[in-house]
Parts: C-alpha cells; structure tokens; sequence
C-alpha cells in the first residue's frame, strides 16, 4: 500500500482537474468520505468536482460540502437526446442564420411529432487528469478511458490504475488515513465530515469489528477539531392492556361518566310535582 501512496502522490502533485465519482444511492459513510475527500482537495488548491447520479438525502444535509454534489458530469459539449423509445428519428439538419445555429429534428413517417418536452439536453467530453471512484465494483459508465483511475473499495478490486481496499474499515476511515499519509489538508469540516462517516459505519462506535486503526483514525480527527455527535436516548413509553392501573383508571372514568349522565339526567326531566294539573283559586271571596 505505501507504493501505492507514493503513486498517487505523484499524481496528485501532477493533476490540474480531478473528479470524485460516488456510487449511486451511497451510504452515509461513502458521502461522508467522498465530501471530506473533496473538501481536502480543493483546500490543497486542486480543481476538483464530486458526482453523484443519486439525489442527496435530507439525511445527509448535516455534511459540509453537500451542496457541492453534482448529478452529472459537466463537459464542452452540448448532447441533445430524443426521449423516445424506439428508432424515431429520420434525420437531423443543421443550417445557420445570421451566426445562430438551427438543428431541425425530423422524425420518420409514421411516427409522431418530436416536441420539445421530448428533448433532453445534456453534456460530453469532461476531460479529468486524475478520478476517484468510492464504492465502485466497477468503472462508472461516464468514467473516460484515457483518465487515470484511483479505486477505493472495501473489498479487494483491481478495476483502477491504483487500488486502496480494505474489507475491515469504513470509508470514511480509510480517505482519513490517505489525508494523513500524503499530508492533505485536514480542517474542521474535513474531520466531522469524515467522523460522522465512520459513526455511521459503526453503528456510534458500537460495532464489533472496531479495529486499532478505527481508533487511530479518530485520534487524527479529534485533533483537527471534530467531536463526536452523542445520539440522545430518550425512554420509551409502553402501554401494557390489562395492567391493574390502567383497569382502576378505567373504572374511575366509567363511575365519572355514570355520575355526569345521571346529572343531566335529573336536570332535563321534569320534576313528577310538575306534571300534576294545578288548581287556581281567587283570593276574592
């Protein structure tokens, strides 16, 4: 691994335009570790974008750097694609007038008219020096050929022209150790990026499989001002059926609503006096 670290070194001194590339629907640790990485680069001076065909979750919003999170790769070229299933398109025609360019979609006989809600505009030709895949099994279908792959797993790859895998630590833990090894920038917002990726991987510093080198990454986080984010326990209430005081309770409520039931009762009846028939008689005699 140490020849690997030399490697990608020299890459990074070399490389101008980098690209951080996170799989599709990544945990909070792949996010947390792609964004910390991100942070560091552009903190070193390097020209660097992260992307994400996913959309970020409200889950991640506690991340800095999340608002940086690109869906798709920007590049010179315009790409204009026919949603459309099916061969609809007869052929294309391009003409320009007073210096504005006109494409003209013609669609095949039979099939019917291409509107403009039907076009999806998109972009090609990024050109990156250097890419960073995290969680990949393999290349990203944008990935170019003539970039230079980095490929960081946990599980022992050889898809990039550099591997770093390591099946028993978090992602967020191993983008750590490559800070402090090549000497990247490693700020506030870099270390609780990358601590709040390895709670997560963790389960809050409660799994089993916590190695040395969880420890010695969260050791290099602490002293770059990250803290550890203490998940409030609050007690659940249970209602047990049938507990005996919740049978007194209910007793009690039943001899309160007989009682009010039995008020309004003798207040809206007639008193029996009432309904006798009343004799009048003058006082004159």
């Amino acid at each position: 691994m140490q020849n690997d670290l030399l490697a990608l070194k020299d890459k990074l001194s070399q490389a101008q335009n980098l690209v951080i590339f996170l799989a599709p629907k990544p945990t909070i640790d792949v996010m947390a570790a792609g964004l910390g990485l991100y942070l560091s680069l552009v903190s070193a001076g390097k020209k660097t974008s992260i992307i994400c065909e996913s959309e970020p979750l409200v889950r991640d919003s506690h991340l800095v750097g999340l608002d940086k999170l690109q869906q798709n790769i920007s590049g010179q070229n315009l790409t204009l694609t026919v949603n459309i299933e099916g061969d609809v398109v007869d052929k294309v025609t391009s003409s320009v007038d007073e210096g504005k360019l006109s494409l003209t979609i013609i669609p095949k006989a039979g099939c019917r008219t291409i509107t403009p809600s039907d076009i999806v505009f998109g972009s090609s030709g990024a050109s990156y020096d250097l890419a960073i895949c995290i969680d990949f099994s393999s290349p990203p279908p944008s990935f170019s050929k003539q970039t230079f792959l980095v490929n960081l797993s946990n599980q022992f790859s050889a898809t990039g022209n550099l591997n770093f895998s390591d099946p028993n630590s978090s992602y967020s833990e191993l983008v750590t150790a490559i800070l402090q090894e090549l000497h990247l920038p490693l700020n506030e917002d870099i270390a609780g990026n990358l601590m709040r990726g390895i709670e997560a991987a963790t389960d809050n510093f409660q799994s089993s499989a916590m190695t040395a080198d969880t420890f010695e990454a969260l050791a290099v986080l602490y002293r770059a001002g990250a803290r550890h984010q203490v998940k409030p326990v609050f007690p659940q209430a249970t209602i047990i059926d049938n507990t005996p005081i919740i049978q007194e309770r209910e007793q009690e409520d039943q001899k309160d609503i007989q009682a009010i039931e039995q008020e309004l009762h003798q207040m809206t009846s007639p008193s029996p006096d009432w309904l006798k028939p009343k004799i009048y008689s003058s006082s004159d005699k």
